[in-house]
């Protein structure tokens, strides 16, 4: 009788499982940047640094993530008790993280994720796409994101995708969303189809 594999479930990093934004913006007002709090509307951050160009706010970004400050930046609440409750619900679950490959930057990446039981990380640089870790995986993923375009195509690979709110994802088409992780195994499983919803 041949084995079935896993459910697969595949964690975005940044403004997922870590509050992202809730560092770097702190860190870029320390910097002297200014912010336009109406331009979190946008993804890539151009929108809330006006007369930053995106290579600026790029080494920015570089700049953080080989900071302490980056380093200790804890999960959101609850992240660490739903990755457990999906690894004992026998899912294979897997950080996707667009964080860069420098070594300092993968070490504090490491780090941040050190309490959760991943069966992997795939690191990625900023602007990699994700499809081919996507499609290394049999369709019927779960897929948990907060950027459009990662969700859009997790769902072209034929994987279930859950838009973790934040306001640049208000109007991406998705199969569910998360606003935190309160129930987030459940609501995971469900869209596996391990559960009735």
């Amino acid at each position: 009788m041949a084995e079935h594999p896993a459910p697969v479930v595949l964690l975005d990093v940044d403004d997922v499982l870590i509050d992202w934004s809730g560092g770097f913006h702190p860190w870029m007002l320390a910097r002297g940047a200014i912010r336009d709090p109406g331009g979190a509307a946008s993804w890539d951050l151009c929108g809330s640094y006006p007369g930053l160009a995106w290579g600026e706010i790029l080494a920015e970004i570089n700049a953080f993530a080989r900071s302490d400050s980056y380093r200790d930046m804890p999960l959101r609440d609850g992240a660490a008790r739903e990755v457990a409750a999906l690894r004992a619900a026998g899912c294979d679950v897997y950080a996707v993280t667009c964080c860069g490959t420098d070594p300092a930057i993968l070490a504090n990446r490491e780090h941040q994720l050190r309490d959760l039981p991943l069966k992997g990380v795939f690191p990625l640089d900023h602007s990699d796409p994700k499809a081919p870790i996507y499609a290394r995986f049999l369709p019927g993923a779960v897929v948990v994101d907060d950027a459009p375009k990662h969700l859009e195509t997790a769902m072209r690979f034929g994987h279930a995708a859950i838009a973790y709110d934040a306001p640049w994802n208000g109007s991406v088409r998705c199969t569910d969303r998360m606003r935190d992780w309160t129930l987030g195994a459940i609501r995971i499983i469900r869209n596996l189809g391990l559960v009735a919803a």
